[in-house]
Formats: C-alpha cells, structure tokens, sequence
C-alpha cells in the first residue's frame, strides 16, 4: 500500500475518533444536565404547605408524554379570588423548589397551579431529557386545566423562572387566548442560548456540541423547538421579563437584553432589571449574598476533600444552612410584580437597586 493512502487511512481514522468523542460528550452533557431524576434526597430542606400559614393544597395528575404526572393546586381556603397563576419550576427537584414563592401569591388571594415536570420529584420517568419535554409537560398541563369545569372560562396569570421562564414564554403559541398576563423570570430565549452560555469556555469544540445538542432537540419535538421571542410575536397581553444583572447561567445579554430590543415598542412589553442578582433575581440581596458566599464554601469544602467531602462534614454544611434566608424574597422586587398583576405599573422600564427602584425613563429625561 502507497505511503500516501496510509495517511488517508490515519487521517480518516482520527476524524471518525474526534466525531464520535464529540457525539459522547453530547450525550453525556445532556444526560448529567436533563437525563437523571431531580428527586427530594433530603439533603436540602424545602419548605411545604405545612410551613405556611393557612395554605392549602391539594394533589392531582394530569396526562403527558405517556406518565401521569402530578399536579398541585395551592390556596388560601375562604380567600377572595384574584385570579388564577400556574406556576412552572425551573431545573431541580420539581415545585417544591418555590413553595415560598407560591405561598406568597396564595396570601394575595391568588389560586396557584403546579407541577412537577416527568423526572421531577413526585412524577415519574428517568428524567426530562430534553427541554422539549419540559414544554410538552406544561403544554399538557395547561390544556388539562383549561378543560376543567370550575376553569373553563378562566383566563390564566403564567408566572415561571429558569426553564420554566422559557416554559411560559413558549405559551403564547399554543394557548394565547387563554393567557392573562406572563411573568418571566431568567426564561432564556432559545435552547442555543443556554447551551452556548454553559459551553462557551470550550470555544470550537462548545459549539460543535452546541449543534449537535440543539439538532437532538429539533428531531425530538420540531412543534415544541420555538425561541421566546418567536413565540410572543403576536403576543397582545401584558408579559413582565424579570432578570438579575449578574446572572451567569442564562444571560442577560442573550435573554432579557434581547427581549427588550425586540419588543421595546410594544406597550405591552414591561422589563426589570434587579442589581445585584445572579439567576434568582426575586430573593433579597441578603438572600443572594448568603447564597454566594454558601456557594463558596461548599466549593472550598470540595477542593479540600478533593471532591470526596465526607458525609459527616456534607451533613454539618447542609444542616447549618439558614434555609429561611436562603429563599428570602426581595419585597421591592415582589411589589413591581403585583403593580404588574394589579394593571399599577404604568412605567415599562424598571432597575431595581440594592435599595431604591428607578425607571430607566426618569433617568433619560435627567440626562
């Protein structure tokens, strides 16, 4: 055999090696990210009805991608009714994540729908595997609770963060009419978004991965493959996009920046900026700061122990935490929500510091 076709050979024989190590590494990020269970294992404490007074709930399923998934209705028992919210989780063990956010709609007179996602704490499947599912599930969920007796001619307030932001802004496309009003909280515009955020630290490589990630996406379920902002086009009711400045999962810059560029001349459009904020942008400052400085010294404990923390020093680190403090609500950023919800909120652009809350339009015209 020629010199020559030797080469071809090595060379052929490195590229399919790169590929398929490539094509691994895809599916070993999706796997760790989307393909195991986000179950309770009590090594956090969360918080449920019990731990908030006179809150209700009860506990159904609905029916989607093949599971019966589990729903929740949370409420203040002989309140006076607001309206309606379906709340939808971000990444993690399901609802419960945002029981203090869900208790504090529920104390203003709101009924609360959620859910845990398949994969997600009291519903069944090995994981959501693709964010795709994700919005199949809360898809599915809506539909469910539109065709309930005692629903069917309400309209719904959609309030999610994280994946479950994305979640609700993808709404529009399949049940606008029956949307009152979205709040978004650090939604991401597209799965590209994300991904690409993560994986930017690997460069070429990152975006290849980024491709194939996004093309597995696409062939699992074209009709749920939208980008925020396709979706709410044609959206007329008012959406509320909420962001924390510091934000490093999902971006600013490829979410809530993007989001005020595109729809800074529909009226009914509103924007707010929280300072200071990494992805949780409604907890207090004294919340994000414990949660950061936590954070730390979890990952000290870990370079420490060599990623190998002992259980009982894993235990003393989780039991000291104050979990109170750890989902404290920021009552400004809580305040512009409900202005929101109360049709009160008559500037659209709004920058919420560590202390005082400005729109961006009384600061142009001073300028």
């Amino acid at each position: 055999m020629e010199p020559w076709m030797w080469i071809i050979i090595i060379v052929v024989v490195v590229v399919s090696m790169s590929v398929g190590f490539v094509f691994r590494t895809a599916t070993l990020i999706r796997t760790a990210v989307l393909g195991n269970r986000f179950d309770d294992d009590h090594t956090l404490h969360y918080f449920t009805k019990d731990d908030f007074e006179g809150l209700e709930k009860e506990d159904f399923t609905f029916p989607s991608n093949g599971y019966d998934l589990a729903g929740y209705h949370y409420f203040i028992k002989d309140s006076q009714k607001k309206g309606t919210i379906v709340f939808a989780h971000g990444i993690g063990a399901g609802h419960i994540q945002y029981t203090t956010e869900i208790n504090y709609f529920a104390q203003i007179g709101y009924d609360v729908y959620a859910f845990d996602a398949q994969g997600c704490l009291a519903s069944p499947g090995n994981g959501i595997e693709y964010f795709t599912n994700y919005v199949q599930n809360l898809d599915d969920f809506m539909t469910y609770l539109e065709n309930k007796e005692e629903l069917k001619e309400e309209k719904f307030i959609l309030i999610g963060h994280s994946l479950g932001g994305y979640g609700v802004n993808l709404m529009p496309a399949f049940h606008q009419e029956r949307i009152l009003k979205i709040i978004s909280m650090s939604g991401f515009n597209d799965e590209k978004a994300l991904i690409g955020d993560i994986l930017n630290n690997v460069k070429i490589v990152g975006k290849i991965i980024t491709k194939i990630l996004i093309n597995q996406e696409k062939k699992h379920n074209e009709s749920h493959n939208l980008t925020s902002i396709k979706a709410m086009e044609n959206m007329t009711s008012p959406v509320l996009f909420v962001s924390g400045d510091k934000d490093s999962l999902v971006k600013p810059e490829h979410s809530f920046n993007l989001y005020k560029e595109t729809f800074k001349d529909k009226e009914n459009f509103y924007f707010l900026l929280v300072e200071n904020r990494a992805h949780r942008p409604m907890l207090s400052i004294k919340a994000a700061e414990y949660d950061e400085k936590r954070t730390r010294d979890l990952d000290e404990l870990k370079m420490t122990y060599k990623n190998k923390i002992p259980d009982e020093i894993l235990s003393k680190y989780y039991n000291e935490l104050d979990y109170h403090l750890l989902v404290e609500l920021d009552p400004k950023v809580m305040d512009i929500m409900v202005q929101f919800l109360n049709d009160e909120l008559k500037d659209r652009d709004h920058v919420l510091h560590e202390d005082v809350i400005e729109e961006k339009e009384e600061e142009n015209e001073e300028a």
